[in-house]
Order: structure tokens, then C-alpha cells, then sequence
């Protein structure tokens, strides 16, 4: 009978189903005495730990050529994240040379390791860590993206102490006693729960009843509707969670009385499973229903059609339905025009409405429209509800400098580009210092600004502000701490996803510098991709379905400049594969208008590496990418189409050369419409679009002579 390391009480004494966490880590957990016990352990062990029941298993068996690994599995079953372990019932350290030997017979194998663990019985040391760090660098300069691990026996007990099956295999109790204690306890446990639920259904059944009588619903509706949210008293916590939850529902529905739960399902509510489904029209009629019913039924109530306008007004402009969308907007401002007690309301209409025109006239390319929402900004700025908020303040100088921006534009005036940074001045003054508020919304406008003139530019001193606001946003300097403990925890789905957002922002400023000059700011590429790394894995355990949209674009556009700073194709793999397997658990207008821009940035990757990552090198891909880009967004800047032919030129370049297909002159009917497209545009900026248009004219000039074309060629 083993004794525990604290406390002297014995094993024995202890149920096997009723030991705590806290006391199974105090309990010192033998190791085994042969290697297979100890590889079959592991299996259980880490099969809990990755979270992967079905497939973590030992791979091959003993005289079989294993690779460098014991056993295989997947990080949160994740097909495209697979684990190797080894298993080591040891006395002597390993060496280096073993170790890596080992790590290079696993990568050899067809899985794409993302970690190697070595499972160990040494006592943990410093030696070990330092060992697994050397071990992963050399790796890493090699060209292998994979993690390792060596875990030592300290290390190994605190893992098997935290789930209770690994504890059950590695600490067997002969002959110990597992009924009498637990079955009276677990007959306690239940007459408790029994007389707790009975009491807790009389609770909950009064509790209906006054919310029938409050609200004048029917007692069956509220019934219903508290059933149908899954309110199960199983335990007196569960219960007093579900007593609280019902005050919850009495509190919104005595709020809201004109919302009629009566079976049937309201036009509201038919809106949400249609954004849900990704029926974009059907969202929009049954929207429009709800607001018509709202106006019939409860035109004194004006909140509630407030609401409804703002929805129906922004599903409208998804939709590109821009003036429909106006009158929306313009209606709601009506709700409030002699309400002077509601300032907010009407304000955020007008912002809307600017907003509005800024996306009509940036669509249509239309000036006169931008101008138009210049001055609508200026009237907002001069209203006496933003003066004092600073936050208004920055939001409409990042705004208006971003319509000045489109206004140079659509005139082809790049060079005058720079003549227009200092506006943003104020507004990254503001953002640096912060505000009253946790506004990151904001923040992230000021940096989207600053960080697009810089990169348009290859201004270093500019690229250099927007890092530190870059690195503010990130570290969450100058915002207050959240109070409630779910929006602390990284786990919360929109506290990770502004972290996929912010450090994929830092990561492309970073390159954005080393882009501008490579000699002053190599370490900063080597800083982008480290924190792209880290955040690669992160983005692996916690998966992507609960990212926003926007955190996704950023993320594989950072991904995109990884693999051409740095030459690593894994990096365009990785994006690739992000933004096919991406389905978000949230559908909204958010995701309805961003998937044309996911397929823009995945027809991007495709063509910048199709000779590295078509497996088929087959022509025809690159102009179905082409097309895929040109039908994301019909009215896109003219500028990245000819980024985009030059890519394309470029595909058709190294199939000609490299695997001898007869396409020179694809390749150089792209350069030429490139070269036409800019043209224009060269004409009134020659200094910003100079490099572009030498390095197209360079690239057509390596063709051969055979290949070229004159320009009415081309069209």
C-alpha cells in the first residue's frame, strides 16, 4: 500500500470516482515498470490531452520502421493537425543528436507533423526545455514548421492528474473497496436533487404565470418560450442559474411588449433564420415585414422601429441598393426629429447616411457622391453631440481623410498622396492617448488609415507611427479592464478573435517595414514571423469557426506577405487552406458582405505561388482564378487589376520556362493589359506608379520576341 506524498493519508482510503484534482496532485504516481505499460498509458493519457478519443493511437508495432514516433493523434481531432509522440521509460538523458535524428524520421513521414512530443520518465529539468527550444530552431531554419516538446516525469504526473481516466490507468488500487462509499453518497446526491427539482418546478412555474400576467401573454407562450430555451434545474446551482435567467426574460419581455411570441414565429425572428441560412433576399423581406407590422402595430413606439430601420438599412447596402438604403436612414431621423432627448438616435443616422454615400460614390466611382459625404462629415464634426466625445472626433478625421484618399484616386493622382497624411495627425494623438472608452473599432480605423498611406507610399516614418499604434491596439494599452471574467478570458470567441486581429496587423506592419528598406529592418521580418508562427498555432487549437470575418482577411492577407518575405511556401498553404475550411458559427451582414473579399484574397494566393502550389499545372487555373477575382468585386481599383495580370503574366512566364507549355504569349498578353489599364493613370502619376510599370515592361522583355503584341493585339 503506497503511501501519498502529503498528508499520510493512503490511496487505498480514497474512491477512485470521488478523488479531487487538487488531491490526485498531491498523490505521487509511480512510474511503470516496463516501456510497453508505459507506451499503452500514453495512449490514454494524451488521447485526453489532445482531445482526440477516436484516433490517438500507438503507431505500428514493436520491429516495425516507426518513424521516430510511438503514437499518433490529432490536436482537437483537427485532420489537418496531427501529433507524433514518443514514448522514453528512461534513466539517462538523451542526446541532441538523438533527439534530432528522431524529430527528422517523424517530419520524413506522409502526416505533416505540427508537434512532436517526447513522452519521458527523466526528471524535468531545465536541460530538457532547453534541449526542446535548440531542438525547434534548427527545425525552423531548416523549413519545418512543427513544435516540440520534451516532457519530463513531473510534468507527465501533473497531466495525468488533471484527467481522471489516465489517473485510473497509470495508478491502479488492488482490491480497493469502490461501492459502499460512493453508492451512499450517490443516493444522498440524488434524493437531494430529486427534492430540489420538485421545489425548483413550483418556482418555475410561478415564475410563467407572473410573467404571463406582466406582459399579457399567454400563459402557454411563456411557458413555451422558457422551455424552448433550455432553462433544466438538475442541481441547486443549475437551478438558481435558471431562476436568474427567467428574471432575465421577464425583465425584456415586460420592456418589450410589442414582440408577439405566439407560436407562430414572427417576421422578426424568420429574418434571423434566413441571415442565418445565408438567404441575403430573404433577410431583407422578412426585415421589411417586421418593420411594417412594427409601424402598424406600435407607431408610438419608436425605438423598436429605430432598430429595424438601422438592420433593413445596412442589409440594403450589402446589397449595393445604396439610395434605398438613404431613404431608410432618412426616415429614421424623422423618428426623432422633435425628440431632443435623444441626440444619439438621429446622429447615428446621419453617420450612416455618410457612410452610405462614401461606399455609393467609391463603388460607382463617383466624385461628386464622395464629395457629398465629405460635407456630411463636416456637418457631424460641427455638431454640438461630438464635440466632446473624442472618440466621434478621430473616427471622422480617419473617415474623412479615407474619402480624400478615393477622391485622389478616382483621379489618378497617387503622387499627390502624401499631401494629405498630416490630416490623420490629430486623430493618432487621440488614439495613442486614448479614450474614456474601450473603442477598438476606432483604434484599428486610426491604424487602417495611417498604415494604408504609409504602405502606398513606402513612407518609413509613417510605417513607423502606424507600428505604434499598431503595438498600442495589441497590447490593449490605454483601454479600461474589462469587469466581467468571460470577456478577460482568451478563450471568449471576440476577445481571440481582436488577437488574430491585432497581431495580424502588427505582423503585416512589420513586413510593410521591411519592405521599404530590408537592410535597416530585417530583425522586423524575423519578429513577424515568429509572432506569425505562435499565432498559427494558437489559431490551430482554438479553430476558426468562432472568428469574425474581418479577422480572417486580415489574418490570411498576413499570411500572404509571410510567404513572399520570406520564401516559405507553408505559409501560402496554410492560408489557403484557412480561408476554404473557414464557416463561421455567426452569419451576419458582416460575413454575407466579406466572402466576395475572401474570394479576392484567395484568387490572390493562388496566382502569386499557382507554379509552387498547383499540383495539376494545368493553364486553365490561372485564368479561372483571374475570372474568380474579377467577378469578387466588378469595380475594383484598377491599380490591383493590374497587379492582378501581372501575377497572372507571371503564372503563364513559368509555365513556359520551367515546365516548357506553350503559353509566351498568354504571358505577355497579361503584361500588355496591365500595362494598358495603367497607363492612364501613369500619365498623371508617374513617380508612385513608375516601379510598377518598369518592372511589367522588364518581365515582358524577357519573353521572346515571338511573343510580343501591340497593344490593339491585346485588346
Amino acid at each position: 500500500m503506497s503511501e501519498l506524498s502529503k498528508g499520510g493519508a493512503t490511496t487505498s482510503d480514497l474512491h477512485r470516482d470521488r478523488i479531487p484534482i487538487l488531491a490526485m496532485q498531491s498523490i505521487q504516481i509511480p512510474k511503470p515498470k516496463d516501456w510497453q505499460t508505459f507506451q499503452r498509458n500514453c495512449v490514454t493519457l494524451f488521447a485526453l490531452v489532445l482531445n482526440d478519443p477516436l484516433l490517438m493511437q500507438e503507431y505500428g508495432r514493436s520491429g516495425e520502421n516507426q518513424g521516430g514516433i510511438d503514437l499518433l493523434g490529432r490536436r482537437n481531432s483537427n485532420p489537418n493537425h496531427y501529433v507524433g509522440i514518443q514514448c522514453r521509460l528512461i534513466t539517462k538523458a538523451m542526446s541532441k543528436e538523438t533527439v534530432l535524428s528522431d524529430c527528422r524520421k517523424a517530419l520524413r513521414l506522409p502526416f505533416n507533423l505540427r508537434e512532436i512530443v517526447f513522452a519521458t520518465s527523466l526528471p524535468d529539468s531545465v536541460s530538457l526545455t532547453k534541449l526542446a527550444y535548440t531542438i525547434e530552431q534548427i527545425l525552423r531554419r531548416e523549413g519545418r514548421q512543427v513544435s516540440v516538446a520534451i516532457l519530463g516525469w513531473n510534468s507527465l504526473e501533473n497531466l495525468i492528474a488533471r484527467h481522471q481516466q489516465a489517473f485510473d490507468v497509470f495508478m491502479p488500487i488492488p482490491g480497493a473497496k469502490t461501492s459502499s462509499i460512493a453508492d451512499e453518497r450517490l443516493q444522498a446526491a440524488i434524493a437531494q436533487m430529486e427534492a430540489s427539482q420538485s421545489k425548483m418546478n413550483d418556482i418555475l412555474e410561478e415564475l410563467t404565470a407572473q410573467a404571463s400576467r406582466e406582459t399579457s401573454i399567454p400563459f402557454e407562450t411563456v411557458q413555451k418560450v422558457f422551455a424552448d430555451s433550455g432553462f433544466v434545474a438538475n442541481t441547486p446551482v443549475e437551478a438558481i442559474a435558471a431562476v436568474s435567467n427567467l428574471l432575465k426574460q421577464i425583465a425584456e419581455l415586460r420592456q418589450d411588449r410589442s414582440r408577439n411570441t405566439d407560436g407562430d414565429g414572427n417576421a422578426d425572428s424568420l429574418a434571423q433564420a434566413s441571415l442565418k441560412a445565408g438567404d441575403l433576399e430573404g433577410y431583407v423581406a422578412n426585415l421589411s415585414e417586421s418593420l411594417a407590422q412594427e409601424q402598424n402595430a406600435h407607431k408610438e413606439i419608436v425605438a423598436g422601429q429605430f432598430q429595424l430601420i438601422m438592420k433593413l438599412a445596412k442589409a440594403k447596402r450589402v446589397q449595393s441598393k445604396f439610395d434605398e438604403a438613404i431613404q431608410l436612414l432618412q426616415q429614421g431621423i424623422a423618428l426623432f426629429s422633435s425628440r431632443d432627448d435623444h441626440p444619439s438616435e438621429s446622429y447615428t443616422a446621419r453617420w450612416q447616411i455618410a457612410e452610405t454615400k462614401y461606399e455609393k460614390g467609391r463603388r460607382y466611382k463617383d466624385i461628386g457622391t464622395l464629395q457629398e459625404s465629405l460635407a456630411l462629415l463636416d456637418d457631424l464634426e460641427n455638431d454640438t453631440y461630438a464635440r466632446t466625445l473624442d472618440f466621434l472626433r478621430s473616427r471622422i478625421i480617419v473617415n474623412r481623410f479615407e474619402i480624400k484618399k478615393q477622391i485622389l484616386f478616382k483621379q489618378y493622382r497617387y503622387d499627390d498622396l502624401h499631401t494629405i497624411i498630416s490630416d490623420l495627425e490629430p486623430a493618432v494623438t487621440l488614439a495613442l492617448a486614448g479614450f474614456n472608452e474601450d473603442l477598438f473599432q476606432v483604434r484599428t480605423k486610426v491604424w487602417d488609415g495611417v498604415f494604408t498611406a504609409g504602405s502606398w507610399t513606402d513612407d518609413v516614418k509613417v510605417l513607423l507611427t502606424a507600428l505604434r499604434l499598431a503595438n498600442t491596439i495589441h497590447t490593449g494599452q490605454g483601454n479600461p479592464i474589462r469587469r466581467k471574467r468571460s470577456e478577460r478570458s482568451r478563450e471568449n470567441p471576440t476577445t481571440f478573435s481582436r488577437f488574430v486581429l491585432t497581431s495580424s496587423r502588427l505582423i503585416l506592419n512589420l513586413l510593410a517595414l521591411y519592405r521599404a528598406d530590408q537592410t535597416r529592418f530585417e530583425p522586423y521580418m524575423h519578429r513577424a514571423l515568429a509572432l506569425a508562427s505562435s499565432l498559427q498555432r494558437r489559431v490551430c487549437v482554438f479553430g476558426t469557426p468562432r472568428l469574425e470575418i474581418g479577422s480572417i482577411k486580415v489574418w490570411a492577407r498576413a499570411l500572404d506577405v509571410c510567404a513572399t518575405c520570406s520564401r516559405q511556401l507553408e505559409w501560402a498553404r496554410f492560408a489557403l487552406d484557412l480561408l476554404v475550411r473557414y464557416e463561421p458559427e455567426k452569419r451576419d451582414e458582416e460575413y454575407l458582405a466579406g466572402v466576395p473579399s475572401l474570394e479576392m484574397i484567395k484568387a490572390r494566393i493562388n496566382l502569386h505561388f499557382w507554379h509552387k502550389l498547383s499540383s495539376t499545372k494545368q493553364l486553365e487555373e490561372i485564368a479561372k482564378f483571374e475570372e474568380m477575382y474579377n467577378s469578387a468585386d466588378a469595380e475594383q481599383d484598377p491599380l490591383e487589376l493590374a497587379d492582378i495580370l501581372e501575377l497572372c503574366g507571371d503564372s503563364y512566364r513559368n509555365a513556359a520556362i520551367l515546365d516548357g507549355k506553350p503559353c509566351f504569349n498568354d504571358a505577355s498578353t497579361a503584361y500588355l493589359r496591365a500595362l494598358v489599364l495603367l497607363q492612364p493613370a501613369y500619365e498623371v502619376s508617374p513617380i508612385f506608379l513608375g516601379r510598377m510599370v518598369r518592372r511589367i515592361n522588364n518581365k515582358a522583355l524577357t519573353l521572346p520576341p515571338s511573343a510580343y503584341l501591340t497593344e490593339s493585339d491585346a485588346i
